[in-house]
């Protein structure tokens, strides 16, 4: 297995050269196959310095769970990375894998800043509602209960910072 600080979860093929590569398939150069499903996962307390979760949460059982294991694998300002669809997005429900999609209420509830500090929640858009960005993105809450499924949007770019 690769020394590396850095850890790309469910990676599929997006495979990157300086990070340890796992998913749940065993694909070209994959370094270790993994169900993300089942805690705890096979890494040591504090391993991590960055951690890339690109669309992967969305197909995970419990993600409350991972986030708990991504708070203890990480070290102390271990910066986690996460794209998922946005529930208003018509990508949320496009692969029968998916569990559930998210919103950007998700990641402000006190159990993610009680471990995360928050540096991006930020809902992204397809090119025909890009005017719909800065209003969405600034008044979440009304756009999440009253917009998003008129104006569709795209994913969510979230970036946490482990706090210990």
């Amino acid at each position: 297995m690769k020394k590396t600080t850095k850890l790309n979860l469910g990676c599929g093929k997006d495979i990157r050269k300086e990070y340890l590569n796992v998913d749940f398939v065993k694909e070209k150069r994959v370094d270790l196959v993994c169900d993300l499903n089942k805690m705890p996962l096979s890494f040591k307390d504090d391993s991590f310095e960055e951690i890339l979760m690109l669309n992967i949460l969305e197909h995970i059982n419990e993600p409350w769970q991972l986030l708990n294991e991504i708070f203890r694998i990480g070290k102390n300002n271990c910066l986690v990375k996460i794209v998922t669809p946005h529930v208003g997005s018509g990508n949320a429900w496009a692969d029968m894998q998916h569990k559930r999609p998210f919103t950007k209420l998700c990641f402000t509830h006190k159990n993610i800043i009680d471990k995360f500090e928050v540096i991006k929640n930020e809902i992204t858009f397809p090119k025909r509602n890009f005017w719909l960005k800065k209003f969405a993105n600034k008044y979440y809450g009304f756009y999440e209960h009253n917009l998003c499924y008129i104006f569709m949007c795209g994913d969510l770019h979230v970036e946490l910072r482990v706090k210990k």
